[in-house]
């Protein structure tokens, strides 16, 4: 996880010492979305996930547009989870030594397309993007 936190310290433009695990996830932000980045152990693997719109009602033509989304998707898929409502994008990585510029370059593609997808997605399915969902948290 040390690769990670070092990869997260860069882009976000901030010390090793600033960047804070939560519940063993470090988040780096991007314009309207957020990579959350966790570590497996066996198999030895870094995971990549974020929701990009929450409050989703799921539809044909909502899978429709998500398997058109993962057709242009290089890394990581996008679907749906029924459960949370939510639709996600999710990339598990498997190495036992990732570079630190290697998991920048994931955390950058990602936080692109999840910027990029999370506008289009709510402009035709509605829901809200994850820093508005995160916006309405508060800290007791």
């Amino acid at each position: 996880m040390v690769v990670a936190k070092k990869a997260v310290a860069s882009l976000c433009d901030i010390d090793l010492e600033s960047v804070k695990e939560e519940d063993g996830e470090l988040l780096c932000l991007g314009e309207s979305s957020g990579i959350l980045v966790s570590a497996m152990e066996d198999p030895p693997a870094l995971v990549f996930r974020t929701h990009l719109l929450d409050g989703v009602k799921e539809s044909a033509a909502m899978y429709a547009l998500l398997n058109e989304i993962n057709t242009d998707l290089a890394l990581g898929q996008v679907y749906y989870s029924t459960q949370q409502k939510q639709i996600r994008y999710y990339h598990k990585y498997f190495a036992e030594n990732p570079s630190v510029d290697l998991v920048k370059y994931i955390i950058t593609e990602m936080n692109y397309h999840a910027d990029l997808y999370d506008d289009r997605l709510q402009v035709r399915l509605g829901g809200e993007r994850f820093t508005e969902t995160n916006d309405d948290e508060v800290d007791t």
